[in-house]
């Protein structure tokens, strides 16, 4: 109990130290310090620690940025800072002290209100009289921050006119119900999870009752026929704001449909509500309300409910929100019928910069990543994927025998990372562990069944053994003890004070079933002192929903569909003082297609950022997604379910590919390094002199585009290094020199320019060798096949700016001027021809040769200007291929939730 009394002191103090400092122009560490002295003493309880930590989250808080994004838009006169000065500002202020009040960084809150006025900006004056409509996406990153971004939206709108807000919350009542809890914490103020409706968030300081927005939505109540024939006014007849929160689901919209048709006081089918101008936020704009029909003279029933809501209204504006927004990319905005237009954010597309304390894809799957968080499990299933405990195939029927080690273990792992949270001092913080193992709720509720089994043994056994000194003796101690030492020894705390926290940090654990049927809510306002949860589920958890201190996450799941994957990642989000304890559990088939989802993804905000630069429309961003290389993951979703056939259309124009993985079996390893040498040996029988004194090694200019195509048809590729999968570049490199007449290559060898080893020096073995100077790198992970290796630590060969060998002085020139934060993209805007690097490298474990000579290559590929689209191979992509190519799939919206 004096833990947790500390804990609320400490966070009592740094709300009043950050009430007196957050409005001063300069704040430094050292008034930080001065403050939290002057402030400290009301706090006699407080070691000299807890004061330093204290100081250290404030200054953590006020060093965190966050960038403005950038934005696509048609032609628009941005119109909100001509009357921005006549706007009787209230709901924004309130909400911005608010979001200081829950720990957002000052800087933070600062481009936040920057961003919002942004949008709000594209979005149409509400005093505009006539018929207008809007249609925009925000974009953001998954658990990044966009309901704060959106209700900080709404307040602002509210201040500036819009009458109306209808939020559609996701096709989850979990989420519709989080989403409710925070309107009513961030914009209208009142409690409704009961009828005493007390006045909680921006409700609870400065409150004017005058100003109170109306709400025909509750936590516990969505909108529905009840609720629609209890009210006795029509929208227009409302003062302040009126706001809905409905789930994304078709009783419900033909509910609200229905109720508002009746405020239109006329017999004509087409009129429309006036002078209530209303916003629409489609919170997850990607999940269920695009239209997936085929014929273009239909919509599928949640897609045209929500044209024709807005249709009802003269003026409004449509606002989606998401973080996986391809698929609303390939949206086909032909009017339709009276409905009028499909959703394609044909107006605006606004990207949002994640705050700096953003712990996302890049931190875990990309470039950036600090922290060795991932870890292959096997023991879910056989080598089938048909049987075992958990198989990634299987029914609703499906009977949980027992749970696979690895489960154990992360559930344990779970038990550690609550036990150091509570020795540094966060022992009243939320923790939240993620199992999504099945998309079917019979299913999960049997494996929470047996989690359930597990937590009690557990807990008993800590209970009984955590002070003694034969603690160890009992399995459940052991393995504890084991998982420590390997995966935590480092945190900072030795065994002895772990285990004297055991207890403490497994007795409050609960475990939570969050899908359709279960009763479970994460109400986490409602724990002061932490709510402690294992949450099991499916799509539930993969839409929107977040887990509050989430840091050990098992996800066996089988899709490899872009969107479906990413926002499985509940794992991203913020961190903030446990980064270092996360953990994520899942089969190397996953990590794979995440490894290439961030990077894919990567490459397409870079040109989003390139187009926002040049001015372009989101139609021009849309033509770009059509030709990405990861088209199909896109697509798949949309139209592969319906039964329309996919031409496989790759389109490697302006990217970088590299085998991020290598083949190290003997007799593949072997002909790869052959295939290296033979190739150079061509190069140099064929009279390509290499110029030998370029600074990155010897480079052949002008290499005939079959040399390439052979040497990329006779690679023996990894599965797993997806960038290079010979089929489809082989067939794009060939178009290249049938369509594009890029009939000629650069081929580099790279060679350093000095040895820090001795081994890095050596021969190639041919008839007139060449020397080179072999790069180094640390291996990667193996495989989970065990039949390769990563090609480093890092899954990357190619250092930043290698991408420029065969340009001219004039092009780097041109390149650089381009000022992109991504140089490679410069020299590719600018190359005229392709690049082929071949990489002959040592990789070493500890200092040590492991791989000698490993060959490893990679492709700069030109942007190339075509006056026709780019077809593919012409055969039609159905379900079966998929299968082969892909693996087995599955589709989450449709098997776990009726939204129709």
């Amino acid at each position: 109990m004096t833990e947790i009394n500390s804990d609320l002191q400490m966070s009592e103090l740094e709300k009043m130290v950050v009430a007196v400092i957050e409005n001063q122009k300069s704040i430094t560490k050292d008034f930080i310090g001065e403050t939290i002295a002057r402030v400290s003493p009301i706090f006699p309880n407080l070691t000299s620690e807890h004061i330093n930590k204290v100081q250290k989250h404030i200054e953590e808080r006020f060093s965190f940025t966050m960038g403005i994004g950038d934005v696509l838009q048609e032609d628009f006169t941005p119109w909100l800072s001509e009357v921005k000065g006549e706007i009787d500002w209230y709901y924004w202020p309130k909400y911005r002290d608010h979001l200081i009040g829950k720990g957002f960084g000052p800087k933070v809150v600062a481009t936040l209100d920057d961003v919002t006025e942004r949008i709000l900006s594209l979005a149409e004056n509400p005093n505009k009289t006539g018929n207008w409509e809007r249609k925009g996406m925000v974009v953001g990153h998954v658990q990044s921050g966009k309901t704060a971004n959106y209700v900080g939206l709404i307040s602002k709108a509210a201040d500036a006119g819009y009458k109306v807000f209808i939020v559609i919350a996701g096709i989850t009542n979990s989420l519709r119900k989080q989403t409710q809890m925070r309107i009513e914490q961030g914009f209208t103020g009142r409690d409704t999870t009961n009828d005493k409706f007390t006045q909680v968030g921006v409700g609870i300081k400065d409150y004017n009752s005058k100003k109170q927005p109306v709400t025909f939505t509750t936590v516990h109540k969505d909108f529905n026929k009840n609720t629609a024939s209890q009210v006795g006014a029509n929208i227009q007849s409302f003062a302040n704001p009126v706001v809905f929160v409905i789930k994304k689901n078709t009783n419900t919209l033909q509910n609200i449909i229905n109720w508002l048709r009746q405020s239109i006081q006329s017999n004509d089918e087409m009129a429309k509500i006036d002078d209530v101008p209303m916003m629409l936020i489609d919170d997850e704009a990607d999940n269920a309300s695009i239209n997936t029909k085929q014929n273009p003279d239909e919509t599928s029933r949640i897609n045209a409910l929500i044209r024709e809501l807005l249709s009802i209204f003269k003026e409004k504006c449509y606002i989606g929100y998401t973080a996986t927004p391809f698929a609303n990319i390939f949206i086909d905005d032909t009017p339709l019928n009276k409905i009028g237009g499909d959703l394609f954010p044909r107006d605006f597309i606004y990207s949002l910069d994640a705050p700096s304390n953003y712990y996302g894809a890049n931190k875990i799957f990309g470039s950036e990543d600090v922290y060795d968080i991932v870890r292959i499990i096997s023991d879910h299933q056989n080598e089938t994927g048909k049987t075992g405990l958990l198989p990634l195939v299987h029914k609703k029927d499906l009977e949980i025998e027992d749970l696979p080690q690895s489960l154990i273990d992360a559930v344990n792992m779970f038990f550690l990372v609550r036990a150091i949270r509570i020795l540094r001092g966060d022992g009243t913080k939320h923790n939240s562990m993620l199992v999504n193992v099945s998309r079917f709720n019979d299913v999960q509720q049997r494996v929470r069944e047996k989690l359930v089994e597990y937590l009690i043994e557990a807990q008993n056994s800590i209970r009984y053994s955590y002070k003694m000194s034969t603690a160890l003796e009992n399995p459940v101690m052991a393995n504890l003890k084991e998982l420590f030492d390997a995966e935590y020894a480092g945190c900072g705390f030795s065994w002895v004070q772990m285990q004297g926290k055991l207890h403490d940090a497994t007795a409050p654990i609960k475990i939570y079933t969050i899908n359709q049927h279960s009763q479970d809510a994460l109400d986490y306002e409602n724990y002061q002192n932490g709510l402690n949860i294992i949450a099991v589920g499916g799509l539930a958890l993969s839409r929107g929903l977040t887990l509050e201190g989430l840091s050990i996450s098992y996800l066996v799941r089988n899709t490899m569909m872009y969107d479906t994957l990413m926002q499985m990642g509940r794992w991203f989000g913020y961190r903030d003082g446990y980064e270092d304890l996360c953990r994520i559990y899942m089969p190397k088939e996953s990590r794979a297609w995440y490894e290439f989802i961030t990077e894919a993804t990567n490459e397409l905000i870079s040109d989003f950022k390139y187009m926002a630069s040049l001015g372009l429309s989101p139609k021009n961003f849309g033509l770009r997604v059509k030709k990405s290389p990861f088209k199909l993951l896109i697509t798949a979703k949309n139209k592969m379910w319906h039964g329309t056939p996919i031409i496989e259309k790759v389109d490697l124009s302006g990217e970088y590919v590299e085998t991020r993985r290598i083949l190290t079996t003997q007799n593949a390893f072997d002909a790869n390094q052959r295939l290296f040498f033979n190739v150079i040996e061509k190069l140099q029988s064929q009279n390509h002199l290499a110029t030998s004194n370029i600074e990155n090694g010897y480079l052949w200019q002008d290499v005939s585009a079959d040399i390439v195509l052979d040497f990329i048809r006779d690679y023996k590729n990894h599965d797993d290094s997806i960038d290079t999968q010979m089929p489809s570049m082989h067939r794009f490199v060939l178009n290249m020199k049938d369509r594009d007449n890029l009939n000629l290559w650069d081929v580099v060898l790279i060679s350093l320019g000095k040895a820090q080893k001795d081994n890095q020096y050596f021969d190639i073995p041919i008839w007139n060798p060449i020397k080179i100077i072999q790069p180094m790198r640390t291996a990667g992970k193996l495989t989970a096949d065990g039949k390769g290796v990563e090609v480093s630590s890092r899954r990357r060969m190619a250092s930043q700016g290698i991408e420029r060998i065969g340009l001219t002085p004039e092009q780097i020139k041109n390149a650089d001027k381009m000022g992109l934060a991504n140089k490679d993209k410069s020299y590719r805007l600018n190359r005229t021809k392709p690049l082929l690097i071949l990489f002959l490298t040592n990789l070493e474990n500890d200092g040590i040769v492991v791989y000698e000579h490993a060959p490893v290559y990679g492709i700069s590929f030109p942007f190339i200007h075509r006056d026709y689209e780019y077809e593919g191979e012409e055969y039609v992509a159905n379900i079966q291929w998929m299968k082969e190519n892909f693996g087995l799939l599955e589709n989450d919206d449709e098997a776990e939730y009726d939204i129709e």
